[in-house]
């Protein structure tokens, strides 16, 4: 997990080495993006899933077979997008705007 580092410079001030990409909302479970890596990295979330719904639904019969081709790959983008946020964000936990 990435957490923010603090580095004395020599002058007595300390700066940042390392900033955390999501940080944990204020109300409910989860984590919302603070650096523009996270930010990029929720667009690119969004895309590869708006561009695979595009590709599925336009090969599909029914919507029964576009269900069937999306699932497994927004499974998979979910997970993986939910690994990065615990790699590079802070604890998650429920708050309540505390």
């Amino acid at each position: 997990m990435v957490k923010q580092r603090r580095k004395d410079d020599g002058a007595g001030k300390e700066s940042s080495t390392s900033q955390a990409w999501f940080c944990a909302k204020k109300f409910g479970y989860g984590w919302r993006p603070v650096a523009w890596q996270g930010w990029l990295l929720l667009l690119m979330y969004v895309v590869y899933l708006t561009g695979t719904f595009i590709r599925v639904d336009s090969h599909s019969h029914s919507v029964s077979d576009t269900l069937i081709g999306i699932f497994p790959r927004f499974v998979l983008a979910t997970i993986l997008l939910i690994w990065i946020c615990v790699k590079t964000g802070e604890k998650p936990g429920w708050h309540w705007g505390t």
